[in-house]
């Protein structure tokens, strides 16, 4: 048996009363009715008063019977647009007119407190993202490894000095496609298998011509919360700096 909801038991409590004064409107008039102590224009009188209550009854009921949702949207809707808004992100929220109002008059005070905790929570969790940002950007900055960060859509999203001197990357400011850029074979054919399998591939050695050695090639999968794919991290170690340094000197001075 389906349970009932809060508004659908309102309305049985309605009927219920209607139908308990619509009773009780037919004892009083059986009554009236049965007494011969009355004049027919007190029998008239009572008959008229009861028929009165009655359709008074009838109206009020059915008005609240019918209307109850809208009346209780009236009241619910103000508060459920706050909230959505808060669902979809945003923090920046005015309150409705309808909370200088009675009963939503009561929750301004809360509600206004719980968002500037929002924005509090949420202006240090961008400052504490900003930070920890800052210190892995420096650290990938110092480090002596290449470093190749591609998002979902495989769209280089960082990419390191080190890493732009070795591979030839000009830049990645529009997020470039990471196969937009000419790569040795070797790496080459490493960037095309761990995209096509977006998985944690063994690391791998080639013989990088530029830079005349070997170098190692890694890789790491990125995923959200909830396990969905959302990037790869690429890493090339074993260069030899100042061979790199020497090539892209020789680069410019032939240029």
């Amino acid at each position: 048996m389906k349970r009932f909801n809060s508004i659908n038991k309102f309305r049985f409590l309605i009927i219920i009363f209607l139908i308990i004064f619509l009773v009780q409107a037919a004892y009083v008039i059986i009554f009236a009715n049965s007494l011969n102590s009355i004049t027919a224009l007190q029998h008239d009188r009572i008959i008229t008063i009861v028929a009165l209550f009655i359709f008074i009854e009838l109206v009020l009921g059915l008005y609240i019977y019918f209307y109850i949702d809208k009346s209780l949207s009236y009241i619910f809707d103000p508060l459920k647009n706050v909230f959505d808004e808060l669902e979809n992100g945003k923090l920046q929220i005015s309150l409705p007119y309808q909370f200088r109002n009675k009963p939503l008059d009561q929750l301004s005070i809360p509600i206004r407190n719980m968002l500037a905790n929002l924005q509090q929570f949420n202006r240090e969790k961008k400052n504490k993202i900003k930070e920890f940002k800052d210190r892995l950007t420096l650290i990938m900055k110092n480090i002596d490894d290449a470093i190749i960060i591609i998002n979902e859509n495989f769209q280089i999203v960082y990419v390191n000095d080190i890493a732009k001197h070795l591979l030839g990357i000009i830049s990645d400011e529009d997020y470039p496609s990471l196969m937009d850029f000419h790569f040795e074979g070797g790496v080459l054919k490493y960037f095309k298998e761990v995209l096509s399998k977006k998985i944690l591939l063994p690391e791998r050695k080639i013989y990088f011509p530029k830079i005349k050695k070997h170098v190692t090639l890694r890789n790491g999968i990125v995923h959200n919360t909830e396990g969905s794919f959302k990037g790869i991290v690429f890493l090339i170690t074993d260069i030899t700096l100042d061979k790199l340094e020497k090539t892209n000197t020789k680069s410019k001075n032939s240029s």
